[in-house]
C-alpha cells in the first residue's frame, strides 16, 4: 500500500440491511422507517452491492442522515452503510455540499458533524467509533473533499476514547 490510501469499499450488505430491518423494528414510533423508507432503504443496498440499474437520489442521502438519530447502540450497521456510500462520488458531493450550507449557517446538522459528535459521546460502542473512522479515511479520499475541507475552517476531530472515559 505504499503511496496509496487504504480504502474500506466493501460491506456485508446481506446482513447490514438483516440488522437494520431488525432494528427498525425496536425504535421509538418517531425515529423508525416507515415502509415507504424501508424501500429506499433496501435500494441504498442494491445499489452498493452492485445492482447500478438505478440511482440513489438525494431522498435517499436524506434517509441516511435520519438514520443517525436512532440510539448510539443502533448505529453500526448505518455508520457502516455510511462508510460505502461516501465513495460514490454523487453521495460526497450531496453530504459535502450539505456539509458547506450546515457550516455557513453555523450549525452541526451534517454528516460529518453528527458521525463526531455521535462517535465522542460516552455511549457509543467502540466498532461504531471504528466504523466512524473507517468512514472518515474514505470521505477523505476524494481529492475535491480534502481540498475544500482544508478551506473550511479547521475541523475539531475531538479526542476519541476506546474506554467509555471522557478525554
Amino acid at each position: 500500500y505504499k503511496g496509496k490510501q487504504l480504502l474500506y469499499e466493501k460491506g456485508l450488505y446481506a446482513q447490514i440491511l438483516s440488522k437494520i430491518e431488525s432494528f427498525n423494528s425496536g425504535i421509538a414510533q418517531n425515529l423508525c422507517l416507515i415502509e415507504g423508507e424501508l424501500s429506499q432503504f433496501r435500494g441504498i443496498i442494491k445499489f452498493l452491492d452492485g445492482d447500478t440499474s438505478q440511482t440513489l437520489s438525494p431522498a435517499q442521502y436524506d434517509l441516511l442522515l435520519k438514520l443517525l438519530k436512532w440510539p448510539h447502540d443502533k448505529l453500526f450497521p448505518v455508520v457502516d452503510v455510511l462508510r460505502c456510500i461516501i465513495l460514490i462520488p454523487e453521495a460526497a458531493d450531496f453530504y459535502f455540499t450539505h456539509y458547506q450550507k450546515a457550516t455557513a449557517q453555523k450549525n452541526s446538522n451534517n454528516l460529518f458533524s453528527m458521525l463526531l459528535e455521535i462517535s465522542q459521546a460516552q455511549n457509543c460502542q467502540d466498532s461504531t467509533k471504528i466504523m466512524t473512522l473507517k468512514f472518515i479515511a474514505n470521505m477523505f479520499s476524494k481529492k475535491k473533499i480534502r481540498k475544500d475541507y482544508r478551506r473550511q475552517s479547521t475541523p475539531n476531530f475531538g479526542r476519541f476514547s476506546f474506554d467509555g472515559r471522557a478525554t
